[in-house]
C-alpha cells in the first residue's frame, strides 16, 4: 500500500493528462521554427538532432540512500556552429525534452512512496568540440534552461523548477550525419523559489543523431 510523503492531493496522480503531448508538441515546433528563421540562406552551421537516454540518481557521484529518481527522455536538439579554430570547435545548443520519470522516497518507518511524472524542460548551453581524428570528435556541454514538473516529492515542489546539465560526449560523422553518445549530470532545482527544494540528481546515458542543415 502506497503512504504519500505529503498531504497533498497531487501526490495520489501518477497518470499526467494526456493532452500534455499535444502542448508538448507544439512548443517543440515553435521552438525549432524560430531558431531555423533566424537563418536566411544555408550556412551548414546548423543542425537538428534527437537523442534518446535513461538517467538515474543510483549511480556515481550521487547514489543517495534516501531517495530512488529514475528517468528515461527524449530530446530534439538544435546546434549552431559558433566558431572553429584548428581541431577545436565551439559550438551554442538548443534542447526541449520530455522526461518520465520515477520517484521514491525510501523512509524505513513507513512504506516506500512510488511516484510516477513527466517532466518538460528547455535548456540553453555551450559545447566545446576536439577533433581526435577525421570525422571523431569528443565534445563537453554545460546547459541550463527552465523545466515544469508535474508531481511534488518531498525533495522538490512540482511546478517550475530550473535543469543543469553537464556532461562528455563522443560524434562521428558521415557526410552529413553524425552518431552521437555522451554521459551527463544532471541537477534540478528551484533555486529556493519555494519549498521543498532539495532537488533531484541524476547521471545519465544519451544517444542519437545529428542532421547537419
Amino acid at each position: 500500500m502506497k503512504t504519500p510523503v505529503l498531504n497533498y492531493p497531487k501526490l495520489l496522480r501518477t497518470k499526467p493528462q494526456s493532452r500534455k503531448w499535444h502542448i508538448f508538441i507544439l512548443i517543440q515546433y515553435i521552438f525549432l521554427s524560430i531558431i531555423y528563421s533566424q537563418e536566411n540562406e544555408k550556412t551548414n552551421k546548423i543542425s537538428v538532432g534527437f537523442n534518446y537516454g535513461q538517467a538515474s540518481q543510483n549511480m556515481p557521484p550521487f547514489d543517495n540512500p534516501k531517495y530512488l529518481y529514475d528517468n528515461e527522455f527524449y530530446k530534439i536538439q538544435v546546434n549552431y556552429l559558433l566558431s572553429k579554430k584548428k581541431k577545436f570547435s565551439y559550438e551554442l545548443d538548443f534542447e526541449s525534452g520530455i522526461f518520465y520519470s520515477d520517484f521514491q522516497y525510501l523512509n524505513t518507518q513507513k512504506t516506500p512512496v512510488e511516484l510516477s511524472f513527466q517532466e518538460y524542460v528547455v535548456n540553453v548551453g555551450g559545447r566545446i568540440r576536439y577533433e581526435i581524428v577525421n570525422n571523431f570528435s569528443s565534445y563537453i556541454i554545460g546547459f541550463t534552461g527552465p523545466m515544469y514538473s508535474e508531481q511534488l516529492t518531498n525533495r522538490l515542489k512540482d511546478g517550475f523548477a530550473f535543469s543543469n546539465v553537464v556532461g562528455l560526449g563522443f560524434s562521428y560523422r558521415i557526410t552529413n550525419v553524425s552518431f552521437d553518445m555522451r554521459s551527463t549530470i544532471r541537477h534540478n532545482s528551484n533555486a529556493n523559489i519555494s519549498i521543498p527544494n532539495s532537488g533531484h540528481n541524476s547521471t545519465g546515458i544519451e544517444a542519437g543523431f545529428m542532421i547537419h542543415l
